[in-house]
């Protein structure tokens, strides 16, 4: 009886209580098979895109029964890799990020026609490494691309301006020329990771020195709001935002830490942890839900409904495989994963 009264002792006595009690698990509804490991997942009205590694992308037709047909799979170059990928909410075309640092505009006129939008892998202009990008389509006449590069022992978010050439086709899009080609701030960690953009809030996951928020103006042009610290010493891997409220997903078990933002001062107004003991990849959500990706752990669903101090726990979504990133669309859960693109259906 003193066995299992100290054997209890330990183990309630370590739960953290923010840890999530699983009691309600739910299955994959649709596993699409990716030839590689799928990376990064994106998703507008029926089409859906997936970065396959070192396989290229993959674009795939679905609809409300989440019937699907592969449109196409496509091998970049042997040398370059897709890592992170993002479809236009404008018009009909989508970008990729390769690991070897460029990023290529894909039609979906024709899905086999590529053409680069940061410098080729054998430009004198190409950086160290780039890590993320985000897009501003404010102005539907002009694209601002914003992306993440790693230069010897500091990042820098570089920008440039698209012009459109012709908008009247949106199946159609040409980049005419750009603007502002050497816009660069530059006073970043070597190790940050990610980028996110909403609204007129620029997020930086800077790994182990927190994250900082930057404001865009009506130019696109950035200027620091906050920058903020995150619990323990885990460091910042992925960032996604919803109004003024910036989640950051943590390594080493951090789980996941969001704050309130003082819009006006850049103060910290309130803040929340949960998701303790997982190690977090991927966030995304809206006003209502947000969901985690956790590599091997798989995907952490949790209901919020704007109010940081009313975070619940609702499910965990049993990946097959490890969870990269994730997006979710309505009443599904997009998971990129090692095994292929997977997809929840969930209750609202």
């Amino acid at each position: 009886m003193k066995k299992l009264l100290i054997i209890a002792i330990l183990f309630f006595g370590c739960m953290n209580p923010e840890d999530p009690i699983i009691d309600e698990e739910i299955l994959p509804t649709v596993i699409i098979p990716t030839i590689g490991f799928c990376r990064d997942v994106d998703i507008r009205d029926s089409i859906l895109v997936a970065a396959n590694d070192e396989n290229g992308y993959m674009v795939v037709s679905i609809n409300e029964n989440l019937d699907f047909e592969i449109l196409y799979e496509a091998e970049l170059d042997p040398l370059l890799h897709a890592d992170r990928v993002k479809i236009s909410d404008l018009y009909n075309y989508f970008l990729v990020l390769d690991v070897r640092d460029v990023i290529v505009k894909v039609d979906f006129a024709d899905f086999s026609s590529i053409s680069s939008v940061l410098p080729s892998p054998d430009s004198e202009n190409r950086p160290d490494d780039t890590r993320s990008f985000v897009i501003d389509e404010t102005d539907p006449n002009l694209l601002r691309l914003y992306s993440l590069w790693i230069e010897n022992d500091h990042s820098e978010i570089y920008k440039r301006n698209y012009w459109y050439e012709d908008i009247s086709n949106p199946d159609s899009i040409v980049f005419f020329d750009f603007l502002d080609a050497n816009s660069h701030q530059d006073f970043y960690n070597s190790n940050a990771q990610e980028l996110y953009l909403s609204d007129s809030l620029l997020s930086i996951a800077n790994s182990q020195l927190g994250v900082i928020v930057l404001r865009k103006d009506g130019n696109g042009d950035l200027t620091e709001l906050s920058r903020f610290d995150t619990p323990l010493s885990s460091e910042v891997e992925t960032v996604f935002s919803v109004g003024n409220i910036i989640f950051s997903g943590l390594s080493y078990n951090g789980g996941c830490y969001a704050v309130e933002l003082d819009l006006t001062t850049g103060e910290v107004a309130d803040s929340v942890d949960f998701a303790s003991g997982y190690s977090v990849n991927g966030i995304y959500g809206d006003e209502n839900l947000i969901v985690l990706a956790c590599g091997y752990d798989g995907v952490l669903l949790y209901r919020w409904n704007s109010d940081l101090n009313n975070v619940e726990f609702v499910a965990k979504l049993v990946s097959q495989g490890y969870a990269y990133k994730v997006k979710l669309e309505e009443s599904n859960v997009f998971v990129a994963t090692r095994n292929g693109i997977e997809i929840f259906e969930i209750e609202r």
